[in-house]
């Protein structure tokens, strides 16, 4: 009955960051109009050259030497790229940690 009570919090809880994640970009969207629009954006963008990149994993400069320590952080960071994602490393961990927290809190 716990396995069950958990397994379905967890189930909430990761719908619940999908349709959080997904309200910024509508839900009817297809692939393949998502990479058109990627591909046109960053062809019209004017190439622009970044003399310094902001490679901190965190706001926060405790949070920062810490997940410049730990392995998984630079590993992260860069699926966080890949992914198009423009949060940083310590920003999502946090939501992760509360989605967690909160979903632990209503079982």
């Amino acid at each position: 009955m716990v396995a069950l009570s958990v397994a379905l919090t967890f189930l909430a809880s990761f719908l619940l960051a999908l349709v959080l994640g997904s309200l910024g970009q509508g839900f009817r969207r297809s692939p393949m109009r998502l990479l058109r629009e990627r591909f046109t954006a960053a062809s019209e963008k004017k190439a622009t050259v970044r003399v310094f990149r902001d490679e901190s994993m965190s706001a926060l400069p405790v949070l920062h030497r810490w997940l410049s320590r730990v392995a998984f952080a630079g590993k992260f960071a860069r699926y966080l790229e890949q992914a198009g994602i423009a949060q940083r490393v310590g920003m999502v961990l946090g939501m992760v940690l509360l989605l967690a927290l909160l979903s632990g809190r209503l079982v």
